[in-house]
């Protein structure tokens, strides 16, 4: 979230209330989960434990949307981030589609976001 804040006061998006993001490239650690009736994040729910899925490392694309509108709205209970990943096989094909929960993503990447203005 550090890192997206300043992304986002760099790209002049900082005044929005939310920007989407890319990202495509290697990355480790992920922990990522997709639902199966009771969310992760919400303690009143109900229904089976989200499926999960760990990976050391994982060549994949991450599309996420960073909010400043309060947590749950747009993004999980406690975040600013809502994630998606896409986890490639080694043909450059997908092999698991999930929402991610944590990932460590290398220094010196690039993230890619929407150049400034965005409509409202």
């Amino acid at each position: 979230e550090p890192f997206l804040r300043t992304v986002a006061s760099a790209a002049r998006l900082d005044e929005l209330p939310a920007f989407p993001f890319v990202f495509r490239g290697r990355v480790e650690a992920l922990q990522a989960h997709v639902l199966a009736g009771r969310c992760p994040y919400g303690a009143d729910t109900e229904g089976a434990d989200p499926v999960r899925e760990r990976r050391a490392s994982a060549d994949v694309t991450l599309v996420g949307l960073w909010s400043d509108l309060p947590a749950g709205e747009l993004t999980h209970h406690g975040s600013r981030l809502h994630v998606h990943v896409l986890v490639h096989d080694a043909d450059g094909g997908v092999e698991w589609v999930g929402h991610v929960d944590s990932v460590r993503i290398p220094r010196g990447a690039t993230v890619q976001v929407p150049q400034r203005p965005l409509s409202r």
